[in-house]
C-alpha cells in the first residue's frame, strides 16, 4: 500500500508542474519568452544574429551545439531578403 501511496504523491507532484506549466503558457509574455529563447523566433522586422566562431577558436565538433533551427552556417555576413524572415549569420574573427 505505501508503494501505491508514494506514486499517487508522485503522480499529484507531476500534475501539479503540469498545471502551473498550462497557467503560464496562457500568458502571452510568457509564450513569447519561449519563442525567442527556445525557437530563437523574431517579430516581423527585427533581425535575429547568430555569431559564430572564427576558425581558430572553433571548438571541436563534439563540443558544438545542435544547430539552430531555420538558419544556415555561412562564413560571411549575409541578409535574407524574403518578407518575415530577418535573419543574419556573422562569422566572427
Amino acid at each position: 500500500l505505501s508503494r501505491v501511496e508514494e506514486q499517487v504523491a508522485v503522480l499529484g507532484e507531476q500534475n501539479r508542474l503540469l498545471e502551473e506549466r498550462a497557467r503560464l503558457l496562457r500568458d502571452d509574455a510568457e509564450i513569447e519568452r519561449l519563442a525567442r529563447e527556445e525557437y530563437h523566433l523574431v517579430r516581423p522586422g527585427e533581425e535575429a544574429y547568430v555569431v559564430l566562431p572564427g576558425p581558430d577558436r572553433a571548438p571541436p565538433p563534439e563540443q558544438l551545439p545542435p544547430p539552430l533551427p531555420r538558419t544556415r552556417r555561412r562564413t560571411t555576413a549575409t541578409r535574407s531578403s524574403g518578407p518575415g524572415t530577418g535573419s543574419r549569420t556573422v562569422s566572427e574573427g
